[in-house]
Formats: structure tokens, sequence, C-alpha cells
């Protein structure tokens, strides 16, 4: 007997293999959910395509599916439809799930973007564990040079300038 994810690519791509699938998604020891996900979602696509339409439950359970923002994203692997860029289809079935998830979309964007923005904060400690290593470099430097590592400004000025002039090391 064929696998669910298997049995959901066939030809006979009917309801009910359709919503067996999706109760094998639903169970918290699925093995290969995210698999199973994205032949559901794209079977499920597909399916959108003929007539007469699928059956509510399934519609109502690619919903609760698409509702979960890591779901999503899996569903966006295979179904490029429901990639923000990409156009609307032609499909009033299709049509009428994007636009639900475009209503939504402010806060899938928002994620989005915060990923897209410099992390500001992990700049600050970025500089701030930079300044913390050039002056531990000067430190070890003023003992090396001055046999002391407590330097005056001046001193430490010299060692700055001589740092940042001695070559570095390629290995």
């Amino acid at each position: 007997m064929a696998t669910p994810a298997t049995a959901a690519v066939s030809p006979s791509n009917d309801d009910s293999t359709l919503r067996d699938l999706f109760q094998e998604i639903c169970k918290p020891d699925c093995a290969d959910r995210g698999a199973r996900l994205q032949v559901f979602c794209e079977c499920l696509w597909d399916r959108l395509d003929t007539n007469p339409p699928p059956a509510d439950i399934l519609l109502n359970n690619l919903a609760t599916i698409l509702e979960n923002k890591n779901d999503l994203l899996l569903a966006q692997l295979v179904i490029p439809d429901l990639r923000s860029a990409a156009d609307l289809p032609d499909a009033p079935w299709k049509k009428s799930i994007i636009q639900g998830l475009r209503l939504r979309q402010p806060s899938l964007n928002s994620v989005q973007q915060k990923l897209q923005m410099p992390d500001m904060e992990g700049s600050r400690h970025f500089k701030e564990e930079k300044q913390v290593l050039q002056d531990a470099e000067v430190y070890r430097a003023s003992i090396l040079l001055a046999g002391d590592g407590h330097t005056s400004d001046e001193q430490r000025q010299k060692i700055q300038q001589w740092l940042s002039e001695f070559p570095k090391d390629d290995t």
C-alpha cells in the first residue's frame, strides 16, 4: 500500500486522500511532516483548478495550515503563487485564498522586514567588542614593548600607531 505522501501525488487525487494526508500532518508524531505538508498543499492547490471544487473541509484545512507562519513558508516553497511578489492567479478559489493571505500580509511583511533590517543592537555590541579587543591588543603590546601595561596617553598613541603600521601575519 502506498504511503499517504505518495498516494497524494498519484493521478487519482481525490478529496479522501487529501483528508487522510491532512490527518497525518496533524499527528504530533508525524514523520517527515514538512514534506507531507508540502505535498498536501501542492496537491490541494492543483486540485483548486478542477471542477467541482474540493470539499469545504479541505479548504478549511488549507487555511489552517496557512495561518501558521512556518507552515506558510513551507507551502511557499512549492506554491509560487503564495509568495508575496507573485501575481494573482486566474482561478477564483486560488485568488480568494491569496487575497485572504494578503490581508494578513502586513504581519508577514513586518517579519520579513525585521529579518532584512540591520541589527542596530548587534552593531553596537560589535563596536563595543571591537573596542575591547583593540584595548587588549594595545595593553599586550605595551607589556611587550615597555615591560609595563600601564602607559601614558602619549605612549599609548605611539603603540597604537606602531600596531596600525605593523604588518599583519597572513597565517
